[in-house]
């Protein structure tokens, strides 16, 4: 019984680990494009700091939370509205390639080779949308960087 009991294990230990595997998004079929998202603030600023020429630090907020306040450098492209009382994310100026969004981007950018830092809206899922959105409109998939966490986090990073 104990040697079943440990075949039971290692099956089970087996079979999480091929389901973990074949779990992972593989964001080169993602119709997105990949990117690469930053969780935390230091790994992010370094990454930034580290890249050469061109480059881009972009605050995605609604513009009234980049006039309060944002980080040194950054242009602000907005994904968000302010709704009097909190930011609301608003995927549908970004998701079509001749959107204003996307047009405001290409000018302000026109070598699609720029590395592009995006900041501002908390979480994977909104980011996904505007750095994927700059690839489907041409800029390199690996050019695509997203800090997904707290904005105060990173102010509070990028000032040391």
């Amino acid at each position: 019984m104990k040697k079943l009991g440990k075949y039971f294990v290692m099956l089970t230990v087996a079979i999480l680990a091929l389901f973990t595997t074949s779990c992972k998004s593989d964001d080169s079929k993602d119709e997105l494009g990949g990117f690469f998202d930053y969780r935390t603030t230091k790994r992010f600023y370094d990454a930034y700091k580290a890249c050469g020429e061109p480059k881009a630090l972009i605050d995605v907020r609604s513009a009234e939370a980049y006039e309060a306040d944002h980080i040194e450098g950054a242009v602000s492209l907005p994904v968000c509205r302010f709704d009097g009382k909190k930011e609301v994310v608003i995927f549908q100026n970004v998701k079509e390639v001749d959107s204003p969004w996307c047009k405001a981007l290409l000018e302000k950018y026109p070598n699609k080779n720029t590395v592009l830092f995006f900041y501002g809206v908390q979480g994977f899922d909104a980011s996904r949308v505007y750095a994927g959105q700059a690839s489907k409109i041409g800029y390199t998939k690996q050019n695509s960087r997203a800090y997904v966490g707290k904005y105060e986090d990173l102010k509070a990073e990028w000032g040391k």
